[in-house]
């Protein structure tokens, strides 16, 4: 009688080792497929990241240049360490504001293996896209009406003069206070707060001479030798301003903001009038929600679906 308890209890410890013995063989395998699954993830994100940054490369040269856009694309993703191989890049849409990026890369696995799974394919894909601006910190308080037709590297009248004295508006705007010193003060140094399509600016009535000369004088001199072609992107000489419509307004009035429009200050003619060359810029911001969204030329690029 105890020979068979003691055997019966022989019997029940073998049988729990082998259950442990089991447990334990599942809680490494899945040890092991979870490390597998860790190095996928890892380099799915890598990936994302570079056909991120690749993507936002190549849509700075929209609509311009889509070949420079995709050759761009794909320079960054070589330079990310993905083969060109691993890799495509293609303006994607008719008006040629959209870039899209693709990468791949088989990734090869360890534990896996024991369930015959040798390598994993890993995709990852990116759009972005440029265009207008829907806001901009260090405008310049000129409002400009953008005739029909008018092209990129065209002249336009930026301020008109009338004379020491004179009334009435010559496309002056006021940022943040009136009179001519805030206006001074913003012509020179770009205003320090943030003006956004659609709102509503007052315009600034009165020629004010002085203050356009002087501001102006000093952003011509603090580049004096630069051109539209060889000038930074920092210089002073390049301003952005409000697109507006002036039509119907009599003195101190109020003008929405249509967009944003970037000029490079070639001179002034007399003491009053400032004349800039219409240009096409890139500047940190949001992109205008709206595929309709009018085009000034102050863009900005962003990842999109």
């Amino acid at each position: 009688m105890l020979r068979l308890l003691r055997d019966s209890r022989t019997g029940e410890r073998g049988s729990v080792m082998v259950l442990v013995a089991a447990a334990m063989t599942a809680v490494l395998a899945l040890g092991a497929i979870s490390l597998d699954a860790g190095r996928l993830y890892a380099e799915r994100q890598r990936l994302v990241n570079v056909a991120d940054a690749a993507a936002l490369a190549g849509a700075q040269f929209l609509p311009g240049d889509p070949a420079q856009a995709v050759a761009t694309a794909l320079d960054y993703v070589e330079l990310n360490g993905v083969p060109r191989s691993q890799a495509t890049a293609e303006v994607v849409d008719s008006e040629k504001h959209k870039i899209h990026v693709s990468l791949w890369q088989d990734v090869n696995l360890t534990f896996a293996r024991a369930i015959r799974i040798a390598s994993s394919s890993v995709l990852a894909s990116a759009n972005a896209i440029r265009g207008p601006i829907s806001k901009v910190h260090g405008a310049v308080p000129l409002g400009v009406e953008l005739p029909q037709g008018i092209r990129f590297g065209e002249e336009l009248v930026l301020k008109e003069g009338g004379g020491e004295g004179a009334f009435g508006n010559f496309h002056a705007l006021a940022f943040g206070g009136r009179g001519a010193c805030d206006y001074g003060i913003n012509l020179r140094n770009g205003y320090d707060g943030w003006v956004a399509v659609g709102d509503l600016i007052d315009t600034e009535p009165g020629n004010m001479a002085g203050q356009t000369r002087g501001a102006i004088h000093d952003r011509i001199q603090a580049d004096p030798y630069a051109t539209v072609d060889n000038c930074s992107p920092n210089s002073p000489r390049l301003i952005v301003v409000p697109v507006v419509s002036f039509a119907g307004t009599n003195g101190r009035d109020q003008v929405a903001v249509l967009g944003f429009a970037c000029f490079f200050i070639e001179n002034m003619i007399g003491n009053d009038t400032v004349v800039g060359q219409f240009v096409r810029v890139l500047r940190p911001g949001e992109v205008l929600d709206g595929g309709n969204a009018p085009d000034y030329g102050v863009n900005a690029v962003k990842l999109t679906r």
